[in-house]
Formats: C-alpha cells, structure tokens, sequence
C-alpha cells in the first residue's frame, strides 16, 4: 500500500535488471477436456518489454490470467518477482485485459482516482498522478468528460493509465490496441513507451506479429498452450521466417479457407 500516501512501496527485496520478472516452469491448465496450458514455460527479464505472440486461443489469456492470481496452474511452478502469484502482489501489478474495466458513467478523471484510492494512494495523489498521465496519453483535455462519451482508441488509453497509475513494476497488457485505427495504436505505444525506463517490465500478449516487432525487445510464440519458440524479434525473424511462423500459427479453419 501507499506509506505516504503517494508512492506504493516497492518490491522487497527489489530486483535489478539481469533478472527474471516472470518465471514458469511445465505450467499446466485445463478447462474440461480443453488444454489451455500444456508445459508453458517462459523466462521475462526484468525490465524488458515482452511480446506474447500466438493465435486466439493458444493460451496466453490463460497465462496472463495466472500472472494476476485470478487463475491457478493444476501443475508446474509460476513466479512473479520471485514469489507464486497471490492477491498482495497485484499492488505491484498493472492490468490492462481485454473485457473494459471502467465505468461507463464515471467521467476518465473520476474512474482514474477512485482507480488510485483503491490502490491506497490519496485523493490528491491521485488526482494529481492522473492529471499528468491523462496529459501524457492526450487525454487530458477529456479529463471532465465521460467515459461513455470517449472514442474506443480513448478508451483503450484510459485504461492503460489506469494501469499505470499506482506505477506498477509489472505492466500486463491483454491485446491493448484491438480494435483500434492504425494512428490510436500509434499514440498508445508512443504513449506508453515515452515511461519506460527499464525498471519496469511489459507483457503484452497479441496476436500481431507487427505490433510485436515494432515495441518489444524479446518475444514468445505460443501455440496449443506452449512456447514453441523465443528470442529477440529480428533472430526469430531470421531463423524462422515470416511465413514459418505464419504456416504454424495456422489453425485448421484457416488451411480449409485456403484450399
């Protein structure tokens, strides 16, 4: 929680770049007879920004999910900063998943601070920390107005300050910019990245092999709920191709459309 009413504290022992923001290890996870996980295992850096790429379906949702103790493994060992996932880490966690989390009536100012009061910072802390990210992310212009009455590009960079708002030393994002123009995407990641340090470590799980490559340092590509490979953008691009990558993300529906 906020000490002074202003700043979380922070991880303890706190971890320096090198190491490993997330760790899992043969994670596995079923749904009845659907295996959403099945051996997951990934190692994130601290401080790097992740690219979780895979079809709809492969089991990154699942993954993320597990990241912030809202769904356990039925096998395997899964670390965030060093400790299983539990509800008192999610005040070092930022969220930002695909289903929308604000309130609708609430205008972006109002659904940011009730955001930063939950997270145990004060009114005017908040307030105050809202402000200049609604400024940062161009919506502090929209700050009085309310969320019903945003655009979805708008609203999509809501909620990632929302997320951002407590200064999360992990940030999770569930297919950030779905659904939104090509020039919001822009804006969102020019946004987003303008922050980043190093000290604070990214997943983003998308289904955009673009996207990927144009923000993240190291990616995964899961399929059938495991990391079938993994490595910096451009060598998993020399080593396996575009269309490799293409051909074995292609589900059976999509080698029927072809035929």
């Amino acid at each position: 929680m906020a000490a002074d009413g202003g700043k979380l504290d922070p991880m303890n022992p706190p971890l320096a770049p090198g190491t490993q923001a997330i760790e899992a290890r043969d994670l596995k996870r079923a749904y009845g007879p659907r295996l959403a996980l099945d051996g997951f295992s990934l190692d994130v850096p601290v401080g790097s920004v992740f690219g979780l790429l895979g079809p709809n379906g492969s089991g990154k949702s699942t993954f993320m999910a597990m990241l912030a103790a809202m769904e356990r493994p039925r096998a395997g060992t899964l670390q965030v900063f060093g400790q299983a996932p539990k509800a008192s880490l999610r005040a070092h966690l930022g969220t930002v998943f695909q289903e929308p989390a604000l309130d609708p009536s609430m205008t972006a100012l109002e659904s940011l601070v009730l955001a930063g009061r939950l997270f145990g910072l004060s009114r005017g802390a908040a307030t105050g920390r809202a402000q200049g990210l609604l400024s940062r992310f161009g919506l502090g212009n929209r700050a009085r107005d309310s969320v019903s009455t945003l655009s979805g590009g708008m609203r999509r960079r809501l909620e990632v300050v929302r997320a951002l708002l407590h200064e999360p030393d992990l940030l999770l994002l569930d297919e950030p910019a779905t659904g939104i123009d090509p020039d919001e995407r822009r804006l969102l990641w020019q946004s987003l990245l303008e922050g980043q340090d190093g000290r604070r470590t990214i997943l983003l799980a998308t289904n955009d092999l673009a996207e990927a490559d144009a923000v993240a340092d190291r990616v995964a590509f899961v399929r059938d709920g495991r990391v079938v490979a993994s490595g910096t953008p451009s060598a998993l691009k020399r080593d396996l191709g575009r269309e490799a990558v293409r051909v074995r993300w292609a589900t059976s529906a999509d080698a029927e459309a072809a035929a």
